[in-house]
């Protein structure tokens, strides 16, 4: 493998997960976990996609074709709700990760202009209450993702 397609593997890694990307693309892909400060930058990158696409029209289109992905993948519906939400996640992770791809590539070019907080992940950072009220919401979404596992 080449090291640019090698290099689009990890960033789809990454993608997988804004919080657990550097984990997901250490375990499938080999890739070591960089320095604490490029940490922090794939981090923001991936955050700021995440929120992008969920804050714009692109979250409910996202939506939408991951949870018919997920009626088509279970005609008969034999998942239960734990397998249901598992997959439609999942789903919703590869589409995100997939589009980041895409723009990677010149292939897609984001056309919404969406307003995003400043991303600051180190604890060296004073955080005004706006970034404060997105980490607990984050945070927040984490947890009841956890729990639902």
């Amino acid at each position: 493998m080449n090291d640019e397609t090698r290099m689009q593997q990890r960033n789809f890694y990454m993608r997988l997960s804004p919080l657990n990307g550097h984990e997901i693309a250490e375990e499938e892909g080999g890739f070591v976990t960089p320095s604490e400060e490029a940490l922090e930058h794939d981090i923001r990158d991936t955050l700021k996609l995440w929120m992008t696409l969920q804050q714009g029209k692109g979250g409910e289109t996202i939506a939408n074709c991951s949870w018919w992905m997920t009626q088509y993948m279970d005609p008969e519906r034999k998942f239960d709700a734990n397998e249901g939400v598992e997959t439609l996640d999942k789903l919703t992770s590869f589409a995100v990760s997939v589009i980041g791809c895409l723009i990677d590539s010149e292939v897609l070019k984001m056309v919404e202009d969406i307003e995003l907080p400043d991303i600051r992940l180190s604890s060296e950072t004073a955080f005004d209450a706006l970034q404060l009220d997105f980490l607990k919401n984050l945070e927040d979404i984490m947890r009841e993702n956890g729990e639902d596992e």
